[in-house]
């Protein structure tokens, strides 16, 4: 036999001995880092978990364990920094890490917070056809009474307009008649009394039917401003 093949059985033989001594080494250092963290030691049990960290050939379970302990310790001395990157090396290892139960709420806040929050669903909706498009567009879109007519919507502002002129076409007659009865009261001095009691009543009359003239008009067009 060579000899080189007589040194590679020796270092094979060597590492076949060696990973059990050094499994066993670090499964140690974890369980006495798990006794001096429950013991409240927690910069002994740090101390604990780094040395296994350290070892080679670690498993990943105990490696995550050494890790999330790790982390919890290095935050109650005060290192959060630290803790927080220990805490994301253990995550990258296992997403859904959990902490030990019976944790202080601050422990339990500090490290959920660095926890990677899932991405948002973008829902796509589907553009809809030019013809669902418009009928969703109607549906959208309310619909507008159409415009009613002049006459209904303005129908008491027309019948006070009507009634206005109406009494001024009545109040313009009336005045006529009055000047009538004052020229033949001129004409007729000596027999002028019948003719002036006539044209006092239609003065009277003619005054009145101004003012309801007046009144009407101003209130006709008062109520189609208000009813626009």
């Amino acid at each position: 036999m060579s000899k080189s093949f007589i040194e590679h059985v020796i270092f094979l033989f060597c590492v076949f001995l060696l990973c059990p001594t050094m499994a066993l080494a670090s499964s140690t250092d974890i369980q006495q880092g798990l006794l001096a963290y429950k013991e409240l030691e927690f910069e002994k049990a740090g101390k604990a978990f780094q040395k296994a960290l350290d070892t080679k050939g670690l498993s990943k379970k105990d490696r995550l364990q050494a890790l999330r302990y790790l982390a919890i310790c290095q935050y109650n001395q005060g290192e959060q920094q630290t803790a927080a990157k220990t805490w994301k090396q253990a995550m990258s290892l296992d997403r859904t890490l959990k902490l030990p139960s019976g944790q202080a709420p601050s422990v339990v806040k500090f490290f959920e917070a660095l926890r990677p929050k899932p991405p948002k669903r973008i829902i796509k909706r589907p553009v809809p056809r030019p013809v669902e498009r418009r009928a969703m567009l109607r549906r959208i879109t309310p619909t507008q009474p159409p415009p009613k007519p002049f006459l209904e919507t303005h129908m008491i502002s027309v019948i006070a307009a009507g009634t206005g002129i109406l009494a001024a076409t009545t109040a313009g007659i009336l005045t006529g008649v009055t000047y009538g009865h004052i020229d033949k009261m001129r004409t007729e001095a000596p027999n002028s009394l019948p003719h002036y009691s006539s044209a006092q009543t239609t003065a009277t009359t003619a005054t009145a039917l101004w003012i309801t003239s007046g009144v009407l008009t101003a209130g006709a067009v008062g109520l189609y401003v208000a009813g626009k």
